[in-house]
């Protein structure tokens, strides 16, 4: 089986305050301008009525929720995380 990388189902920290739903790493998000961390997915900024009293800025919904993790200091934990930084962009 040959997956492609954009094959691969990969949930981002971001999810829509409208219906709830995780957004997909690399999907549009919606951020309002003015509120504090509110997000629309594409589909409802483009059906919820009334619409959001502010305006909706179209942003890549890219990154994952912090996890703290325990390790080591050395090179091959280095080399790791940059390795997940790369991969994350």
């Amino acid at each position: 089986m040959d997956l492609a990388i954009h094959d691969i189902w990969k949930p981002s920290y971001w999810y829509c305050d409208a219906c709830n739903r995780v957004l997909l790493h690399g999907e549009y998000r919606f951020n309002c301008t003015v509120c504090d961390n509110y997000d629309y997915c594409k589909t409802c900024v483009e059906t919820i009525n009334p619409p959001h009293p502010h305006k909706m800025v179209p942003e890549f919904a890219y990154g994952h929720e912090e996890t703290r993790e325990c390790a080591k200091v050395d090179m091959a934990t280095a080399v790791r995380a940059a390795i997940a930084m790369y991969f994350d962009r």
